[in-house]
């Protein structure tokens, strides 16, 4: 059962808030992509580990994984330090992400930050776009919360 995004108690943040565990940078096309080829289920997986970055999506029908690895032109992953060795993994809800995809046309890259916030386990995620000289879009998103 996926929690009500009503229910869920809202703390003003800002980025300096928040330890990042990686970064990605991609391309908004393959982002937005791979968003909308993913709409066999309700929830999206972000992993990581070393120097490669899959979406996973798995559905009733059946599973999607797109896999990505770091290049110099299309794609830069940045892991911190401490997670250098592990599988960083996060679900969330695929049609917020969706949402978020739907601002790809503003810029031609875009971050993917799975971040930490202090005094708390959860993974967060971080979507911001640089939209030219207008400055930065961001969005963030908690995982998906399993009710008791």
């Amino acid at each position: 059962v996926v929690a009500d995004p009503l229910d869920i108690q809202y703390k003003d943040m800002t980025m300096h808030d928040i330890n990042t565990i990686f970064q990605v940078t991609m391309g908004t096309k393959d982002f937005r992509s791979v968003c909308t080829s993913m709409n066999v289920a309700d929830k999206i997986t972000f992993i990581c580990y070393k120097k490669t970055f899959s979406i996973q999506c798995i559905g009733d029908i059946c599973t999607i994984e797109k896999i990505f690895y770091e290049d110099k032109n299309t794609l830069k992953l940045h892991v911190a330090e401490k997670y250098k060795d592990t599988i960083v993994s996060s679900t969330y809800v695929l049609k917020y992400i969706q949402m978020f995809s739907k601002a790809t046309h503003l810029c031609q890259f875009l971050d993917l930050i799975i971040a930490t916030i202090p005094g708390d386990d959860r993974n967060l995620l971080v979507v911001k776009y640089d939209v030219a000289n207008l400055g930065h879009l961001t969005f963030m998103l908690s995982p998906i919360v399993e009710k008791d």
